[in-house]
C-alpha cells in the first residue's frame, strides 16, 4: 500500500508544478514585455518603480514610445530625464497611474479618475470612443500580477505643467 500512496502523492505534485504560472509579471515588468520600454525605463529612472512593484492593484495608463518621442520632439518641451526635472518626471508619470484596477469596459462608469499625482484624469465616451484626456486608447486591458495596463497615444500633463 505504501508504493501506491508515494506514487499518488507524487502525481499530485507533479500536476501542481504543472499547473502553476511560470513567473510573476507586476506592471512595470508587463509594460517592458508589451513593448512600453520608454514607459518602464522613465518609470525606473524616477524611482516610482518601487511603488508599483507593491501589491496594488494600479492602472497604468502607458503612452506608447511613439508617443513619448513625439512629446520629447516638441520645440518648448523640457527633457524630463535631466537630473534638474526630476521632480517633474516624477510627478508627470504619476499623473499616468490609478489606483486600482480598472477594465476598459469599467473606465465609462466614471467622469474621472484620480491618480497618484492627486489630479484627476478625465473620461469622456464619444461615439463609442473612450478618450482620457486627449489621449486615445491604442491598446486595452493588458493584465499584470497587480494591475492592468491601457495603452494611449499621447503623454498626458498634468495641469500646470509644461506646455
Amino acid at each position: 500500500m505504501r508504493p501506491i500512496a508515494t506514487a499518488a502523492l507524487a502525481a499530485t505534485f507533479a500536476a501542481a508544478f504543472a499547473a502553476a504560472p511560470a513567473s510573476a509579471a507586476d506592471v512595470v515588468d508587463t509594460l517592458r514585455a508589451d513593448g512600453y520600454a520608454t514607459m518602464a525605463d522613465l518609470i525606473e529612472q524616477s524611482g516610482l518603480v518601487f511603488q508599483l512593484r507593491e501589491k496594488g492593484p494600479f492602472t497604468i495608463l502607458a503612452p506608447t514610445d511613439d508617443a513619448f518621442a513625439a512629446a520629447s520632439a516638441q520645440e518648448d518641451a523640457p527633457d524630463l530625464t535631466a537630473p534638474e526635472n526630476a521632480a517633474a518626471l516624477f510627478r508627470t508619470l504619476q499623473y499616468h497611474v490609478i489606483p486600482g484596477a480598472y477594465q476598459s469596459s469599467e473606465l465609462t462608469d466614471w467622469h474621472s479618475l484620480h491618480t497618484l499625482h492627486g489630479n484627476a484624469v478625465g473620461v469622456i465616451e464619444t461615439g463609442g470612443e473612450v478618450r482620457l484626456n486627449n489621449a486615445g486608447l491604442v491598446e486595452t486591458d493588458v493584465e499584470a500580477d497587480n494591475g492592468v495596463i491601457h495603452g494611449i497615444d499621447v503623454v498626458l500633463l498634468p495641469t500646470g505643467m509644461m506646455p
